[in-house]
């Protein structure tokens, strides 16, 4: 049998596997939808929105005081139960933020993760005595598994 005969298995095994590698479809980033209005927890904390501002209707993930180890966001159909992995507050935590400061959360469970960076870009006065919450411009990195990821931009809400 010649060579070339013998190596012809070989090739034709890596040909199939290539091809069918190539037709295999990306993974679908994680889609991510607007909280139930029933998987708004009441109370101080976070809410954040995949909208430049606040609006009802764009509410995807709601985090906490009372349940400060997790947050709730609907992914993929279902509404999510995230713990709380790791907090930043950027240059240090204040009881007041300031202009700039930066909140960094990052929530997990078994199948997904979320990375919330956000900035303060509405602050209240440190000598004010009404003001109800601190405005942050925010970008959210949704990951299912080791699959594709979602990137929003939007608003978040933090206060009482």
């Amino acid at each position: 049998m010649s060579r070339g005969v013998r190596c012809l298995p070989f090739f034709a095994v890596l040909l199939f596997s290539w091809s069918a590698h190539a037709q295999r479809p990306s993974p679908q980033p994680p889609l991510v939808e607007p909280l139930p209005a029933e998987a708004i927890a009441l109370g101080c904390g976070c809410t954040f929105y995949g909208s430049k501002g606040p609006r009802e209707d764009s509410r995807i993930l709601r985090w906490t005081e009372a349940d400060r180890g997790h947050a709730a966001m609907k992914l993929d159909g279902a509404v999510r139960r995230l713990g709380l992995v790791q907090e930043k507050r950027l240059p240090v935590a204040r009881e007041v933020p300031r202009y700039a400061d930066r909140l960094v959360l990052i929530l997990r469970d078994d199948n997904y993760q979320v990375e919330v960076a956000s900035s303060v870009k509405r602050a209240c006065r440190p000598t004010g005595t009404v003001c109800e919450s601190t405005g942050y411009a925010a970008r959210l990195i949704v990951r299912r598994g080791t699959e594709a990821l979602r990137e929003l931009r939007g608003w978040g809400e933090c206060g009482c």
